[in-house]
């Protein structure tokens, strides 16, 4: 009698990638990645911060290995594409960070390959941050602080937008603001040109003050979440009506983002007391004219 065939065996085991530690280690061997110190090393994020020459820099890198459905190689591939056509604004200095080095290290074998990036580190906190700060202040009502950043993040987004590029994941976490109140746009792992513009305008808008759930993404989003914190946000409500409508009515508009600051710039004047002074600067013209008439 024959001998029974051997028991299948299922193969379960997981391709190796190379890990975050190595591909540091990689970038150290080849001189690229140097340092004074590590300040923070986020292997889930495969993120690093860290200081040389009195500077700082964040380091991101991406492998073949797929976590859930993020394929960190292509996506950091997209966004060094993105950098390297920020860097052609003329706005780049203003509103993106720098781009120091990039690249793609191939050791021959697909499962080693990986993409790097090194960027300047922007003084300054993410708009979560800024954000989480301000709520625990029970009567912040600065409102020209915060119409004054909703400007900038205006700007910034229109510096992409006129280049046609769309940023593609506008949240919390991707928007740093500086001491100055400027606005610096990060993270361009999803931004293209061939996505539509209404996943950045309108996006998802899913925020609750009282139940604190702000979760979320999109230029209306920040907009409401960045006026809830204020003690008298209810006097925004028209305001926020108005650019609701504008966003709403302009598919891919090329002017979208100048309309917006137009109306942000009329709601600063109307905070700072401007309207008025212009209203009585208008008749005190009409009344030196009717003067000179007679």
């Amino acid at each position: 009698m024959a001998n029974p065939p051997p028991p299948f065996k299922l193969n379960l085991s997981t391709p190796k990638f190379i890990s975050y530690d190595d591909m540091q280690k990689t970038l150290e061997n080849l001189n690229i990645f140097k340092y004074d110190k590590i300040l923070s090393n986020d292997n889930e994020r495969s993120v690093c911060i860290y200081s040389l020459n009195g500077a700082k820099y964040v380091m991101k890198l991406g492998n073949r290995s797929m976590r859930g459905n993020t394929d960190k190689f292509n996506l950091l591939k997209k966004e060094i594409d993105i950098y390297n056509e920020i860097g052609n604004f003329r706005e780049n200095a203003i509103y993106f960070p720098k781009m120091i080095a990039s690249g793609l290290i191939d050791s021959g074998d697909s499962k080693n390959h990986f993409h790097y990036i090194i960027i300047e580190h922007i003084e300054g906190k993410t708009l979560l941050d800024y954000l989480n700060e301000k709520q625990k202040i029970a009567e912040f009502n600065n409102s020209k602080e915060i119409l004054t950043i909703l400007l900038n993040l205006t700007f910034a987004l229109n510096a992409l937008w006129s280049h046609g590029i769309v940023h593609g994941d506008l949240s919390v976490e991707n928007v740093m603001i500086t001491p100055e109140l400027n606005v610096k746009l990060i993270d361009f792992e999803k931004s293209a040109k061939d996505i539509s513009l209404t996943s950045n305008t309108i996006g998802t808008s899913r925020l609750n003050v009282n139940n604190k759930d702000t979760r979320g993404y999109g230029y209306f989003f920040l907009i409401r979440y960045l006026l809830s914190i204020l003690k008298n946000r209810d006097t925004f409500i028209p305001f926020l009506n108005d650019i609701k409508t504008l966003i709403q009515s302009c598919d891919n508009c090329k002017d979208i983002y100048n309309k917006c600051a137009k109306y942000i710039r009329t709601e600063i004047e109307k905070q700072s007391g401007g309207s008025k002074t212009r209203k009585v600067r208008k008749i005190t013209q009409k009344r030196r004219k009717a003067k000179k008439r007679n």
